[in-house]
């Protein structure tokens, strides 16, 4: 079965898997610890991309306090197997669908956004996976040394917080957008049929706001973040 998803996303995608590899068994013991450090089992699949001018790439770091930020993609109610419940302890308990790819809509999300990138309209961009959009959002703002403040309000009330935040929906991005940019942006997504949708800013504070739902410190978000392998 995963070999044929495999082969549906490298078709799909029009692009060659160059390798892949099954690990099974990989894990590593720190010095002295009683308990060793393991991944779960896992498909690993090899792809290769080239990028014609390296200055045109876009980091995940925040860039700028005051721009925009966005993210691209829908989320649905796809909760299994996220990195929420095994932190909230729910082990295997289903928690709604896996994560699953809409190869059409994926490659037209990634198109669009390498249109983004190319054209100067993104400053910062991070991937939504393990964690969601709360933990991209936390990344972001590690990596640049700032916060950010957003609301959930613009993507309507259809689903809960929860799902918003911790979902793993496939093919989403978070964007950092100069305000100059922003309407562009809009444009280029909404003529692509793509999701696109206004969460909030960046600040110069060191701080993670979510609208009615929770404000945190970078800082300790990031100690937080650390302390698996902080040794």
């Amino acid at each position: 079965r995963a070999a044929i998803a495999c082969f549906d996303l490298a078709t799909g995608f029009e692009m060659p898997f160059i390798s892949g590899n099954e690990s099974l068994n990989t894990e590593f013991r720190p010095e002295g610890a009683a308990e060793p450090i393991a991944i779960p089992p896992s498909l690993l699949i090899s792809a290769m991309g080239q990028i014609e001018d390296v200055s045109i790439c876009t980091s995940s770091d925040l860039k700028t306090p005051g721009n925009a930020l966005y993210q691209i993609g829908i989320t649905k109610d796809e909760m299994g197997g996220s990195h929420w419940s095994l932190v909230r302890g729910l082990g295997e308990k289903r928690l709604g669908s896996v994560p699953t790819v809409d190869i059409p809509v994926a490659k037209k999300t990634f198109e669009t956004m390498h249109e983004a990138i190319r054209g100067g309209l993104a400053r910062s961009v991070h991937d939504l996976s393990e964690g969601g959009l709360a933990a991209a959002l936390a990344e972001s703002c590690f990596a640049g040394g700032l916060g950010a403040k957003i609301s959930l309000k613009n993507f309507g009330g259809e689903l809960p917080e929860t799902i918003l935040l911790f979902s793993e929906s496939n093919s989403r991005f978070l964007c950092e957008i100069e305000p100059a940019n922003a309407a562009a942006f809009e444009s280029l997504f909404q003529t692509a049929g793509i999701a696109c949708t206004r969460l909030g800013e960046v600040l110069a504070e060191p701080k993670l706001s979510v609208e009615s739902v929770f404000e945190a410190d970078i800082n300790e978000l990031k100690a937080a973040w650390l302390k698996p392998l902080d040794w």
